[in-house]
């Protein structure tokens, strides 16, 4: 789905590594036809529970789209309880409240960064590039589009 005008449409991704005690993530932007802007992916020490992965690779992904100057960007996420939870205003204390609270505070700080629920078939983009992260030393930023998301890309601009 395409972003509305004005818009960069953001997929994020987790995946777990419990073995290696990693959290991967993968974050993909896109302007309104699908094309590839740029994406990043990497990992963060610390096996978390999917919702604090979750949770965890949206805070990333809002932080690193504040450090690009983007302004209009609508991030996508597979993960309803956590758009849920970002929405809700829970009082009770955790990790994982601490992460939305991270969160809900950059976010009300840019009020055209969106974040909403998608379909996981919908957000393929996103977790292959929080899959091959394990095999990359740190974080990549990527202007091109990597083979492990080449065919992924391609099937959503056709």
């Amino acid at each position: 789905m395409c972003p509305q005008v004005g818009f960069i449409r953001g997929n994020v991704g987790a995946t777990i590594f419990k073995e290696d005690n990693k959290v991967g993530f993968g974050i993909c932007l896109r302007d309104a036809t699908g094309s590839l802007i740029k994406a990043k992916s990497g990992w963060l020490y610390g096996v978390a529970l999917s919702h604090e992965a979750e949770a965890t690779t949206l805070l990333e992904s809002i932080c690193w789209v504040c450090d690009q100057g983007y302004t209009h960007v609508i991030l996508e996420l597979d993960s309803k309880q956590v758009v849920e939870d970002i929405l809700n205003s829970n009082n009770y204390y955790s990790e994982y409240v601490h992460i939305l609270l991270k969160c809900r505070s950059l976010l009300n700080s840019h009020l055209n960064l969106l974040v909403r629920f998608i379909l996981r078939q919908a957000n393929h983009v996103a977790h292959s590039l929080a899959r091959v992260s394990r095999y990359y030393a740190s974080s990549h930023v990527l202007y091109f589009i990597p083979t492990c998301i080449t065919p992924l890309i391609l099937n959503d601009i056709s």
